[in-house]
């Protein structure tokens, strides 16, 4: 691909506005990103708080302030697989069961892996899981986005209201050579 015999490389991820995008068109490279800057931030706060042995719900504050909000940044716009939504399940889970200290533990006797309920662990912080999360910032940004004037005036200018005015998608296509 070239532009005034120009030849482009071909990459095949940029940054644009300090979000990810990548040519496979997925949100994988935005979601790693995020995974990379809350793990850091985590393990520093998570030591402070195991060390003072903050009530779960005070710590979760912290988590939801400090961590989560990086944890979720622009998720709104991220086209979420279910692989996607277990990578960021289980990180969440991970934090749940270190607040309450809800741990998997390991009966010898039984030869068995105990695991106590997430949903328990949640609770006890005051916690949601991570697709109520998600699903509450999108929310948001749509009930934000439908009370804009732009998108009252988009409406209302429908298609033909440039009457003189060829868009791309309007012209038939031509290969110059």
């Amino acid at each position: 691909f070239s532009v005034r015999d120009t030849p482009l490389e071909l990459v095949s991820s940029f940054n644009y506005l300090g979000h990810p995008i990548t040519c496979f068109g997925d949100d994988w490279a935005a979601l790693r990103k995020n995974i990379d800057k809350v793990r850091s931030r985590w393990a520093l706060i998570s030591r402070v708080l195991a060390r003072e042995r903050a009530n779960p719900r005070v710590s979760a504050m912290f988590y939801k302030a400090a961590v989560q909000s990086v944890l979720l940044y622009n998720c709104e716009t991220w086209s979420i697989t279910s692989d996607m939504l277990a990578v960021l399940e289980s990180f969440h889970h991970r934090v749940v069961r270190r607040l309450t200290r809800r741990h998997a533990y390991y009966l010898r006797h039984a030869d068995l892996w105990v695991w106590p309920s997430i949903t328990a662990a949640l609770e006890e912080c005051g916690m949601y899981t991570v697709r109520e999360y998600i699903s509450r910032r999108r929310q948001y940004l749509l009930s934000y986005s439908e009370t804009r004037p732009l998108l009252a005036s988009c409406h209302q200018a429908g298609r033909g209201s440039y009457p003189n005015q060829r868009f791309w998608w309007d012209k038939p296509f031509f290969l110059v050579v």
